[in-house]
């Protein structure tokens, strides 16, 4: 024989465990305990690249504050450009996703993709031809060349680190 005094007692906490369960849920997900490392912007990764050839550039005070403000100059110039590139590379892979590309449509990324390369070459030309080395020589010049490749190693080097350092599926 079933005790009846009991049967509330399950319902209401079959209740309360529901209710419970079902306002946790609605809760929007916590952050996690560990804070996730967010992918850095292009013009951070650009500050980073820039502190960093200034720091491995062994001039002087007084030609290190002339170079500074061309090198970010330059940097931002092609920073733009590359902005731009992605943005047209975004756009053509939705347009094969969707089928949707048309001739002229591809002629006209065409187009601009090879400005865009035309636009490239002449900024480095007008940097790195005559506007650093008026404040550094030809050899500071391709170091910084050479500084901006040790760079770029060393962040694919890190962000290749940290893509095996997650777990799958993250």
């Amino acid at each position: 024989m079933t005790r009846p005094y009991f049967f509330p007692l399950r319902k209401v906490l079959g209740i309360v465990l529901i209710a419970s369960w079902t306002a946790t849920s609605a809760q929007p997900p916590q952050a996690p305990s560990t804070p996730e490392k967010q992918r850095p912007s292009p013009e951070e990764i650009e500050r980073h690249r820039i502190e960093y050839v200034i720091r491995h550039l062994n001039v002087s005070q007084d030609t290190l504050a002339r170079f500074r403000p061309v090198y970010t100059k330059y940097r931002m110039q092609l920073l733009n450009i590359y902005k731009e590139r992605r943005q047209i590379l975004r756009t053509l892979k939705e347009a094969r996703q969707n089928h949707s590309l048309t001739e002229a449509q591809a002629k006209q990324i065409l187009t601009r993709w090879l400005e865009l390369q035309r636009q490239e070459q002449a900024i480095r030309n007008q940097y790195l031809g005559s506007e650093l080395p008026a404040i550094i020589s030809y050899r500071r010049v391709l170091q910084v060349m050479r500084l901006e490749r040790r760079f770029n190693r060393e962040v694919l080097r890190r962000w290749r680190q940290q893509q095996r350092a997650q777990p799958p599926g993250q």
